[in-house]
Parts: structure tokens; C-alpha cells; sequence
């Protein structure tokens, strides 16, 4: 899994989640993306974009993409991003990871 945010020259932020998942086990049941700071939590309202091969050659994984535009960043500083997912079995994947906004 993966989850990139990346600025846009509009203030705008295009947040990408990636699944990879072994080929034929289907797509995450759900999935959501959220950052935090100090208590302030916000929910990134990512959709189900595409389905595709993964591209670096390593056969019998597909990748999920989720994605959303917007303005989540509400403040410069330390934030907190978490992505998670639950898969066709009912396991639940999470990830988490401190960046700074500067």
C-alpha cells in the first residue's frame, strides 16, 4: 500500500492510495484515507479510480488506486497520514506515516 499526497500550483492537494493484492482475490471491500494534528482529525473522501496490472514486473498482483482533490492541510506543520483497507477476507490493513508540511 501506498499513499502520496502530493501540492498542486492551485493550493489543492491530489491524494493517491495504491493496494496491490494478489491477481483474482478481487478489490478492497473498503477502504479510507485520513490526516491528523493535534486532535484534529480530517477524512480525505477518496474513490475507487482504477484497476491496473502492477507495473514493475511483478506478475499476479493487481493495484487499486483511490484518489481526491482538495484542500486538506489546514495548517503548515507535522501532520499524521493513515491509509487503510480490508480485503475480500476481512483483514484489515493499516499504515501510517509523520510528514511535515512546510
Amino acid at each position: 500500500m501506498s499513499l502520496r499526497i502530493l501540492e498542486g500550483s492551485d493550493g489543492m492537494q491530489h491524494v493517491s492510495l495504491d493496494v496491490w493484492l494478489p491477481s483474482g482475490k478481487g478489490g478492497p471491500i473498503a477502504a479510507a484515507a485520513l490526516i491528523h494534528r493535534d486532535g484534529q482529525k480530517i477524512e480525505v473522501p477518496i474513490i475507487f479510480s482504477k484497476v491496473s496490472p502492477y507495473p514493475y514486473g511483478f506478475e499476479g498482483f493487481d493495484r487499486y488506486t483511490y484518489e481526491a482533490k482538495g484542500s486538506y492541510f489546514t495548517v503548515k506543520g507535522d501532520w499524521t497520514l493513515g491509509a487503510e483497507f480490508t480485503d475480500a477476507d476481512r483483514n484489515k490493513h493499516v499504515y501510517e506515516k509523520n510528514v511535515h508540511i512546510p
